[in-house]
């Protein structure tokens, strides 16, 4: 039987789990998913690649854990400002600026490249985090719907949001100052609270549909 490190068996899986994580996290923060390999995530951690697959059978598995560890707080704190009783203004500034922290994290930004770019991610993982982005945006959703946006608009206007601040991973990888980037973006968000009927359309004025 192996030596264990741990009070218990369970602690010691626990524990060399944990390992495996945290090994993976810092090579896939230093550099993309597929550079590196399973064999790497092994030596940082100090274990035999055999053993590694005991815990994690593939690198996509790791970052499904990574995006459930970053998403599950998300979702709870978006809960919480949107069940507020602060005004539609100030719930989706709360809201947008949760995300711009987090954004503005390079660990943050590491985890997003790794679920943007793994190759090899298995159906069930992909459909995992989709329902994880749709857990996220829930809360949007709500703030908008109770400023009493029509229903058929909320989803384009939560959609305007999500791709402004997906872009803020763009946007670093570009050299553009977040600093910069965040209070643009806010701007873009406040303005998704405006009633349909009272922001110019472009297309209209100019006969088009």
């Amino acid at each position: 039987m192996p030596r264990i490190s741990a009070p218990t068996i369970a602690e010691h899986v626990a524990a060399q789990e944990q390992a495996v994580f945290d090994a993976a996290v810092r090579l896939f923060m230093e550099r993309p998913v597929a550079e590196v390999s399973v064999a790497d995530i092994a030596r940082e951690a100090g274990l035999a690649r055999t053993s590694l697959y005991r815990y994690f059978p593939t690198k996509a598995s790791i970052v499904h854990r990574w995006f459930e560890t970053a998403i599950a707080p998300l979702v709870v704190a978006g809960d919480a400002i949107a069940d507020s009783q602060a005004s539609s203004t100030e719930k989706l500034g709360r809201w947008v600026q949760l995300h711009l922290d987090l954004l503005g994290d390079e660990r943050h930004r590491a985890m997003i490249r790794a679920a943007r770019d793994t190759d090899d991610m298995p159906n069930d993982v992909r459909l995992a985090i989709t329902s994880g982005h749709q857990q996220m945006y829930a809360s949007l959703n709500r703030i908008l719907t109770d400023q009493g946006i029509a229903p058929e608009i909320v989803p384009i206007r939560v959609a305007l949001i999500a791709g402004a601040l997906r872009g803020v991973v763009d946007m670093a990888e570009r050299g553009i100052d977040l600093s910069l980037a965040g209070p643009e973006i806010m701007r873009t968000a406040m303005a998704c609270l405006s009633p349909s009927d009272s922001v110019p359309v472009w297309g209209v004025e100019h006969g088009l549909r």
